[in-house]
């Protein structure tokens, strides 16, 4: 190989941990005869197909984890057992794992690839200066694959002996992702009941919590122990939800629950979301942890959502 070829493969591969595809490096001018005769004489090693490291030795965990990310496609992002590593979570099995949207490779050997249709941009941040899963969607999705007790140790070692997040932000995702069918989901929910208050929080006091972040949301005052909108002017209005914004069609329900009673209850309220959606409202569920760990993001998501309701009925008016 040109020792310009090799210069521009160094410094290509320098932020991949010495990965890279042959698609960048034909962009960057490498030919991929080249690539051939450099993967020949040993310069470079094939990792997957038209992916490659440059480098001696044991090849390293990061490039693994790039050479996944460049295998799968550009919508792959490394997560799981590599979001813990790239977020420096020690003493946990290393693995190269990678979620996907619908497209991408899935047959890339040595490597994990899930796909899922519930990544949201919320769950993704920079970590080691790779984009990858939040540590938090990183604690829901490894509990799909850990054994219990490891899951167990995990989630009392980001939350208790290093305190990296809180049970509310580990909650907040598992309200966002839980759906039935989804596997390992029950182990954490264990784990969170267990290390969740003693008894189920009072509602008096949550919906005092509540109104304390509304103020602090600048939101106008929602009305109180509303009618459930599907059942306004039938004569039935035997079933209320928490807040409302009549102006905006929004509905704001606090769940208190602890996470099996939420389980139990899961049909139960789909059919009430389901009921309001028929009526043109929309409705917010928050849990009882959001409000007490993180109610400035709870704050966020409600005035945002607020906004746009009241956004898309003008546009509609």
């Amino acid at each position: 190989m040109h020792a310009n070829d090799l210069a521009l493969l160094l410094r290509l591969s320098g932020d991949q941990s010495g990965a890279f595809s042959a698609l960048q490096a034909v962009g960057a001018g490498v030919p991929r005869r080249r690539l051939i005769n450099a993967e020949r004489s040993g310069v470079i090693r094939r990792v997957h197909p038209s992916v490659f490291y440059i480098g001696a030795g044991v090849i390293p965990r990061r490039a693994l984890i790039h050479a996944a990310v460049l295998a799968a496609g550009p919508v792959a992002v490394p997560s799981h057992e590599s979001a813990l590593f790239l977020h420096e979570i020690d003493s946990v099995p290393f693995a190269a794992v990678v979620t996907l949207g619908p497209t991408g490779r899935t047959d890339l050997a040595g490597v994990r690839v899930h796909r899922f249709g519930d990544l949201r941009d919320e769950h993704l941040c920079t970590a080691g200066g790779v984009r990858t899963t939040t540590l938090e969607r990183a604690m829901v999705d490894v509990a799909t694959c850990f054994a219990g007790v490891r899951t167990e140790w995990l989630i009392d070692h980001l939350t208790i002996t290093t305190r990296r997040t809180s049970l509310g932000k580990i909650a907040r995702v598992v309200r966002q992702v839980n759906r039935k069918g989804r596997s390992g989901i029950g182990t954490l929910v264990n784990l969170l009941d267990e290390r969740g208050p003693g008894i189920p929080t009072p509602r008096s006091e949550l919906e005092r919590w509540a109104d304390r972040l509304l103020d602090q949301a600048m939101l106008p005052a929602p009305r109180a122990e509303y009618p459930l909108p599907a059942l306004l002017g039938t004569g039935h209005g035997r079933e209320f939800v928490d807040r409302a914004w009549p102006d905006a069609k929004l509905i704001l329900e606090v769940d208190g629950r602890r996470w099996h009673a939420r389980e139990r209850d899961m049909a139960k309220d789909r059919r009430r979301d389901r009921q309001a959606a028929a009526a043109g409202w929309q409705t917010l569920r928050v849990l009882g942890e959001e409000v007490r760990d993180i109610p400035d993001e709870v704050a966020a998501d409600i005035a945002a959502a607020h906004a746009v309701r009241r956004s898309l009925l003008s546009d509609t008016g």
